[in-house]
């Protein structure tokens, strides 16, 4: 047996932990859980939604380095980094001034990558536009400023955004996965990653997992295997804008505060899965808010026994920002509706009674015109002063219980909406208030389909459950 030699063990550590520190990269929870979906491979979209300070893009270079020459330490011991089957082509896209040898991009790789097995080149450019691994991996650097068909070269393997690019560049990236890959989202949501929530969150257009990060999750006291002192997380906080501060400490989209229901709606309470089915006794509703020169927004759901309200259906089922002006008639409109209530006894048909009681050119109106051509009775919406908002309180009051306490027949929500109305649920969270003046902004494109919400809210629907009369020596009594 050879004698152990502890000096030369000691130097071969120092060693390593000088040059090869990605095998000492210890990643706080939220990190590790994105490695493990990364790793897992299980879907083809991965996003990690953070705040400032958790470790963004210092995970970014260690995955890479992992991908490159294979697990480094128990926290990449997965599949995708112990045989990476993709192209051995990868892509980092970040923004301008991240480019450079000072940006944490090069700063990142020049840290955790290991020393002497890696080459970089400027191929022609004034920074790091591309780097070689001695295991055959070939990675370039490209900015958001780029033109999105410089985008359009390479067949690759792995793309990996460093905050969240435009919708175009991100396109053009998608187009150079044709073998397969991995892509993977590092950011902080601000403002222009409102379509990544919509086409990549919560669309399900796309195979796509999500992990969210606070910053108190980088804590050395309230995270765990956190880096940073809590002191600093607080400096920190304090020198963040206002009306950033959601997006760079919490890790929530910037374009959701700052809105009408932000602090009432949240998806994890309000959202329920599209199997749901309504309880014994419930009744529908249908509710219409119509328009000229775009589509009716239309709104289907129940209420049920206990008075709980759930959105099922709505039209139209495409994006509503997508939607372009609409050529339907009434007639158009009056089938799509039939079609929505086919097979259910609808007890409430609601409509904006603005738009509804107008007189056309014929001297009718369009409530008269669904009624007596059509068959479809609506009742007009509610009316009474600050229309606007005395609705939204009722509908906050509607959506308010005590998240504090468990969930049971007393403490829930009274308003609820399914997976699949996705411009509803849009609209709950992004309607705004103008800044200037706070007033609800009438001319938002959320506005519409939550006054659907609003109308249903004010219309007082309550399913009547007769109690039946018990016999007494003195005659009848209603039951209790």
């Amino acid at each position: 047996m050879l004698p152990i030699d502890t000096k030369s063990i000691l130097k071969e550590l120092a060693r390593r932990q000088e040059e090869e520190r990605c095998r000492f990269y210890v990643p706080n929870a939220k990190v590790s859980k994105f490695i493990q979906l990364v790793g897992e491979g299980t879907d083809w979209i991965k996003l990690i939604i953070a705040a400032n300070g958790i470790g963004k893009t210092a995970v970014l270079s260690n995955i890479i380095a992992n991908i490159c020459w294979g697990p480094q330490n128990e926290w990449f011991d997965y599949p995708i980094f112990r045989n990476w089957p993709y192209e051995k082509h990868l892509r980092i896209v970040t923004e301008a001034n991240d480019m450079g040898d000072t940006g944490t991009i090069d700063k990142e790789i020049n840290y955790w990558w290991p020393k002497g097995r890696w080459t970089a080149s400027k191929q022609g450019k004034n920074y790091n536009s591309l780097y070689k691994t001695d295991t055959g991996f070939m990675i370039d650097k490209m900015s958001f400023e780029q033109q999105p068909k410089e985008f359009e070269s390479a067949t690759l393997g792995g793309i990996f955004f460093n905050e969240p690019p435009s919708e175009d560049i991100y396109s053009a990236c998608v187009g150079r996965m044709r073998k397969g890959g991995i892509i993977c989202f590092h950011m902080t949501p601000l403002m222009n990653s409102a379509w990544v929530q919509d086409r990549l969150v919560d669309s399900h257009e796309h195979k796509s997992s999500v992990v969210t990060a606070d910053i108190e999750d980088a804590c050395k006291i309230h995270g765990i295997r956190g880096h940073l002192e809590h002191a600093n997380i607080e400096k920190m906080m304090k020198e963040w804008p206002q009306d950033q501060i959601e997006a760079r400490a919490h890790g929530k989209f910037m374009h959701l505060s700052g809105v009408i229901y932000g602090g009432s709606f949240k998806r994890e309470y309000h959202v329920v899965p599209d199997s749901l089915e309504p309880p014994p006794g419930s009744q529908w509703f249908t509710v219409v808010d119509p328009a000229r020169g775009k589509p009716w927004a239309i709104g289907l759901g129940w209420v049920d026994p206990r008075g709980q309200i759930v959105f099922d259906d709505e039209y139209p089922r495409e994006d509503w920002l997508r939607c372009r002006e609409s050529n339907l008639t009434i007639r158009d409109y009056a089938d799509i509706i039939k079609i929505m209530e086919a097979g259910k006894r609808v007890e409430w048909r609601i409509i904006d009674r603005h738009f509804a009681n107008a007189r056309n050119d014929y001297g009718t109106t369009l409530k008269q015109d669904l009624a007596n051509k059509f068959g479809l009775d609506f009742m007009d919406s509610y009316s009474c002063e600050k229309e606007v908002d005395t609705g939204i309180q009722k509908t906050k009051d509607l959506l308010g219980f005590n998240a504090r306490m468990p969930m049971d027949s007393l403490n829930f929500p009274r308003l609820r909406f399914k997976q699949r109305v996705k411009n509803i649920i849009r609209s709950m969270e992004r309607w705004p208030r103008k800044p200037e003046t706070l007033a609800p902004d009438e001319h938002s494109p959320y506005k519409d389909h939550a006054d659907l919400v609003r109308y249903t809210a004010m219309a007082g629907l309550e399913v009547w459950v007769p109690r039946p009369f018990t016999q007494r020596s003195s005659g009848y009594v209603l039951g209790r």
